[in-house]
């Protein structure tokens, strides 16, 4: 009998969609599915390592230059290139991931005739924080794929109801027969459940109170409420300590942070038992951690010796020449002030 021929097209790979891709293609019967891959390095040109494993298993892989965000003339290459894979390939299915490449796929599968199309988004990209023209964007995206789309596979009840949100297709009981919800899922026999030994590794006592966060070091994951919850707790609960568990493009930018702060060997103290200036130089590396655009410092050297003090004002001034941050800074220390590049003086509610 003649197998199925099904291509697997992945712009994402990175996180949970890597791993998700890589389960499928990993885990379907070779005996009844031929598969293909196509994937952009874009992201993370670490995966050709896993390119070159899933082509020395047999697993055909092409790979295509794709963004995450919209780029009218690399989106139509891009297109135009998928198009003559899916001409080559003469595919029974086509199965395309995450909001961006999930388009242009299904796009090139109306174009060349492609008889079945399944589209998984990992979570539409309307639903992440952006800008409203960037949200209506992706929206309208959705909407001209769908009649392009034969089955959704949804990963949560989050997605199905964003996509009722979005007016994707009618509410309906039962659930629409254009959508299946098949939740992701770790396997348990790939997880230690040594507590105690997990505990001894990360420096834990019995008596802490351990609060984790596992995933990727994004923005979309917002880490930095995170930390803001666990300053909140740390005052209540002393023995609380937070474990973040993750790898992501925020891991860089974070660890030079920590070293420029030379906060390196105080990682795993308390607010507590940290000094005021390393308080301080924590409150900074936190305000960074999103890459801001204005650096807001209400009296950052306010309640600090005259020595300590002298080390904020040497950070900030090493963070502006060497990142370009902007800065706007309330402060009475004229050192501080005669660093600005442009000072105002508030007197009697007016700004001069």
């Amino acid at each position: 009998m003649r197998r199925i021929r099904v291509v697997e097209v992945l712009e994402a790979t990175v996180g949970g969609t890597r791993r998700h891709l890589l389960d499928l293609l990993d885990s379907l019967d070779r005996s009844r599915f031929e598969m293909t891959a196509v994937v952009s390095l874009k992201r993370d040109p670490g995966f050709a390592r896993e390119v070159a494993r899933l082509r020395a298993e047999g697993i055909e892989v092409v790979t295509i230059p794709m963004l995450r965000r919209p780029a009218p003339i690399a989106d139509c290459i891009a297109l135009f290139r998928l198009c003559r894979v899916l001409e080559r390939g003469r595919f029974d299915v086509v199965h395309a991931h995450s909001s961006k490449a999930g388009f242009l796929v299904r796009l090139a599968a109306r174009i060349v005739g492609v008889p079945a199309v399944v589209y998984t988004p990992h979570g539409f990209a309307f639903m992440i924080r952006t800008n409203r023209l960037l949200r209506g964007l992706y929206r309208l995206a959705e909407r001209l794929a769908r009649p392009w789309t034969d089955l959704f596979v949804l990963v949560s009840p989050t997605e199905i109801e964003a996509a009722y949100e979005t007016r994707l297709w009618p509410r309906a009981a039962p659930p629409h027969p254009l959508f299946v919800m098949i939740e992701n899922g770790i396997d348990p026999d790939t997880v230690s459940r040594d507590r105690d030994a997990a505990r001894a590794a990360l420096g834990l006592g019995d008596d802490d109170l351990v609060i984790g966060s596992v995933g990727r070091l994004t923005r979309q994951k917002c880490h930095r409420c995170l930390i803001d919850a666990a300053q909140r707790v740390v005052s209540v609960l002393p023995s609380a300590k937070f474990v973040i568990i993750g790898e992501g493009e925020l891991r860089p930018s974070l660890q030079r942070q920590i070293d420029r702060l030379g906060l390196g060997d105080r990682l795993r103290h308390r607010p507590k038992q940290l000094s005021g200036g390393e308080q301080q130089r924590v409150a900074i590396a936190r305000a960074l951690m999103n890459s801001p655009q204005i650096l807001l410092a209400d009296e950052p050297t306010g309640n600090l010796d005259s020595r300590t003090g002298a080390q904020i004002i040497k950070l900030l001034k090493q963070l502006n020449a060497e990142t370009e941050q902007t800065i706007v800074m309330v402060t009475h220390d004229q050192a501080l002030a005669d660093l600005a590049g442009r000072v105002l003086h508030l007197r009697d509610g007016r700004l001069h």
